[in-house]
């Protein structure tokens, strides 16, 4: 999100804003801190675009990722990278065998009856046939989607 995720975020942003008839401030123009009106308002050396993504974005990430510290461990945030890889979105490209046969050694008893070796190149060919075959080509898995299928509104 701080590298590539502040244009889409931005725009989004910017659209709903328009939607609603809010002013949008031009990213580009200095930014002015609001002061008391008794105060004369003082022009920074800082842009808006600056400001808001430096300032607002770059402190609710950090305030996420802090939270997100506390509450996981090391094990189950690597539990949760080790599943991410399912994702089929984009033809499964963030398929990683390697992180899949990671979660054989977290839970070994769950797969007594596997060989290793075996779960590796049944694991490459299963996302080689999902990504040659063209109805997985748009599939796009929502939360949405997701409570729909298992019955939760």
């Amino acid at each position: 999100m701080r590298n590539e995720g502040w244009k889409k975020l931005i725009y989004k942003v910017i659209k709903i804003c328009n939607k609603h008839d809010i002013d949008v401030p031009n990213m580009d123009a200095p930014y002015v801190q609001r002061k008391k009106v008794r105060q004369h308002s003082s022009t920074s050396s800082i842009s808006n675009l600056h400001k808001f993504k430096n300032d607002g974005l770059f402190g609710v990430l950090d305030l996420h990722l802090h939270e997100l510290n506390a509450r996981f461990g090391e094990e189950n945030t690597e539990l949760l990278q080790c599943v991410s890889c399912l994702n089929p979105a984009k033809s499964f490209a963030p398929f990683d065998v390697n992180k899949l046969l990671r979660m054989v050694e977290i839970y070994p008893n769950d797969f007594i009856d596997v060989l290793e070796v075996a779960l590796h190149h049944q694991l490459r060919n299963y996302v080689i046939n999902v990504q040659s075959n063209l109805k997985f080509a748009k599939f796009k898995m929502t939360f949405r989607s997701l409570s729909k299928t298992s019955g939760n509104k």
